[in-house]
Parts: C-alpha cells; sequence; structure tokens
C-alpha cells in the first residue's frame, strides 16, 4: 500500500485522463483499487477500497488536473460536452444553497438555545466568563 498521499495525485491523472464522457466515470472506489489504495475490512478480513487517500487527493488538487473534471452518482469523468458541465455545474449550486440552508438553520436554533458566540464560533456557555459576557 502506498501512504504517500502527494505521489497519489500524479498517479490519479492518467486513470482520470482515461474517463472521457459520463458514460466513462470511473468511481473513487475503481481508483482506489486501481491505485492498490486497499485496506482490510474489520469483519470479513476482505481487502476493500481505501476511499479517504483517493478523496484528499481530488479535494486538495481538483482544480491542479489539466483538463476539466465534474463528478456525480457514476463517478468523475472529463465532460463530453456542455450538458455534462452544466449539470455539474447545477447538482454543485444547488448543494451550496442546501448546505447554506442547513448552516443558516443551525446557527439560527444554537442561538435560540442560549449558545453565545465567540470569535465566530459557538461555545458552551461556561466557557463564556464574566467579563466577556458584559463586554
Amino acid at each position: 500500500m502506498i501512504a504517500l498521499k502527494d505521489t497519489i495525485y500524479d498517479r490519479l491523472k492518467p486513470l482520470l485522463a482515461e474517463a472521457k464522457g459520463k458514460a466513462n466515470a470511473i468511481t473513487i472506489d475503481q481508483l482506489a483499487m486501481r491505485l492498490d489504495l486497499t485496506k482490510t475490512h474489520p469483519v470479513t478480513g476482505v481487502p476493500v477500497p481505501d476511499r479517504r487517500p483517493v478523496e484528499t487527493a481530488l479535494q486538495k488538487h481538483w482544480g491542479a488536473f489539466p483538463f476539466l473534471l465534474v463528478s456525480g452518482s457514476p463517478g468523475i469523468w472529463i465532460p463530453a460536452g456542455a450538458d455534462e458541465i452544466n449539470s455539474f455545474i447545477h447538482n454543485i449550486r444547488s448543494r451550496h444553497v442546501s448546505l447554506r440552508e442547513k448552516d443558516n438553520e443551525t446557527c439560527r436554533k444554537a442561538r435560540a438555545l442560549g449558545f453565545p458566540e465567540q470569535d465566530g464560533r459557538f461555545v458552551d456557555p461556561a466557557e463564556v466568563t464574566q467579563t466577556e459576557m458584559f463586554a
């Protein structure tokens, strides 16, 4: 098993370059297996894909690949046309809106429950000193 995460980017490039069009998408599990990144399943003892190093490399280097990548339920691929690009952008924007709504609702409810904020983060009420409360 290769543990150097920085080398994964270079090893991913040729694999992703083959994934042209949605029909040829490659999944994270497939990438991990082709890179020989496996771990042992705790119950069965069978080797299973170790997704984390691949996910980390993709997240860290998404914009550094020398080609445009998109992703969706079939996996990751180089888009074959504008429809695939637009579909990906629509999906990301929809998720962004959903995450922003969850973020706003979580903050609203935390404030309503009385959690104070300090330096842009919520803290337990006991962590706020008397001086900070009356500042």
